[in-house]
């Protein structure tokens, strides 16, 4: 049971879907989260494309002009969706994972920057998650905010903002899934600043063995939850 999460910067760069197809393959991913898409929409020939079959199911949030963009896709012979649902800044789907016997929510997520537009994000997502005690639910995206002081390096560390991204995941009964391979999602074009702003949230104690692992590359930073 693999996930990929990546923030994309644009989908219209050269070259850009293809590496996402490519990353999807290799590492034999079922589901697709994509942030700042910049994309009012996308065809399904490019769904085709990406996945490499027409068996698939999308939910998307359109761009605002040239920022934002959000898109959650999965393979439907893994995941089969029942229900959607759509904020400003995150898109999910609520339906049945194979070999999984309860229903299962995802939700992508592509924060807003300013501190109170999170707060209010973090509390429709917890409205969603607690109105449905029975969905295991699996949170990914670019939160655009840190928990800790030791996830920011070479810029401030906000703690009223870290106290209220904890007490979200708290109160909604989230666990933030262990990472590998790296520390930090984004650095800054000089290596002087690194945070942790990508993240996987699940159920607690749903999947205790699953893993956040962190992939760099020259082109594209991406975290893929699995399961050990």
């Amino acid at each position: 049971m693999k996930i990929l999460s990546l923030n994309c910067c644009g989908l219209k760069a050269n070259g850009k879907s293809g590496n996402i197809k490519d990353l999807l393959q290799k590492e034999k991913c079922s589901v697709l989260g994509l942030q700042e898409t910049k994309c009012d929409g996308l065809s399904d020939a490019w769904f085709a494309s990406i996945w490499g079959c027409r068996s698939f199911g999308y939910v998307l949030v359109s761009a605002s002009g040239r920022s934002g963009g959000i898109l959650l896709s999965w393979d439907e012979s893994v995941f089969l969706k029942e229900s959607e649902l759509k904020g400003d800044h995150f898109c999910g789907a609520v339906g049945s994972w194979q070999n999984v016997d309860k229903k299962v929510g995802l939700i992508n997520v592509y924060n807003p920057q300013a501190h109170l537009q999170k707060v209010r994000v973090w509390e429709d997502l917890s409205s969603v998650i607690l109105s449905a005690p029975d969905v295991i639910w699996v949170i990914l995206g670019d939160f655009i905010a840190v928990r800790h002081p030791e996830e920011r390096m070479g810029s401030i560390f906000d703690s009223k903002e870290a106290s209220d991204f904890n007490n979200f995941i708290s109160s909604s009964g989230l666990l933030d899934i262990n990472f590998c391979g790296r520390r930090f999602t984004r650095f800054s074009k000089d290596g002087s600043k690194m945070s942790k702003l990508d993240r996987f949230l699940d159920c607690a104690l749903t999947y205790p063995n699953a893993i956040s692992l962190v992939l760099v590359s020259r082109r594209q930073k991406s975290i893929i939850w699995q399961l050990c």
